[in-house]
């Protein structure tokens, strides 16, 4: 048992904490004790994150009958290429967790929406229809990222 009854256990502390324990940031954001800016500023930029990730999903929603017609594609062949990409998305709610618990949340986070920022008009320039679906596998991996980290840095906040 530990040494003393009724004590609170100490918090293991990990080479990432060990890192960024000087931070002001960081010692807020850690605070279980109440609730701090940093705190509703984290909250606010995966609000933020999660409502344009919704607005890509409504783009291609709505664009879905001028990509069929301009890649001259049928409806299952248009329908199949959006499974893939979305199989694919799922492996990076799998990936970047696995990632960020080796080289940090906030840091594959911000790389993490990089790449989907960078990619959405990579995605407008394809030209054909495997470059698109490759493109949009990309999207969605980095997308599906984005809602695991960001969730996962919020419930370890707040």
């Amino acid at each position: 048992m530990s040494a003393a009854a009724g004590a609170l256990p100490q918090p293991i502390v990990g080479p990432l904490e060990e890192r960024y324990r000087e931070s002001a940031a960081f010692r807020a954001a850690s605070d279980g004790t109440r609730v701090t800016p940093t705190h509703w500023h984290i909250a606010a930029a995966n609000g933020l994150g999660w409502m344009f990730d919704g607005m890509d999903g409504v783009i291609f929603a709505l664009a879905s009958p001028l990509i069929i017609k301009d890649f001259g594609v049928t409806l299952p062949q248009y329908r199949s290429g959006g499974q893939i990409a979305l199989l694919i998305g799922i492996s990076g709610m799998f990936a970047w967790p696995w990632l960020a618990d080796r080289y940090g949340r906030r840091t594959l986070l911000a790389l993490n929406i990089a790449l989907f920022s960078a990619l959405m008009p990579v995605v407008a320039a394809m030209q054909t229809w495997a470059a698109f679906i490759a493109a949009r596998c990309a999207i969605n991996f980095a997308l599906n990222g984005e809602w695991a980290l960001g969730s996962m840095l919020v419930a370890e906040t707040w």
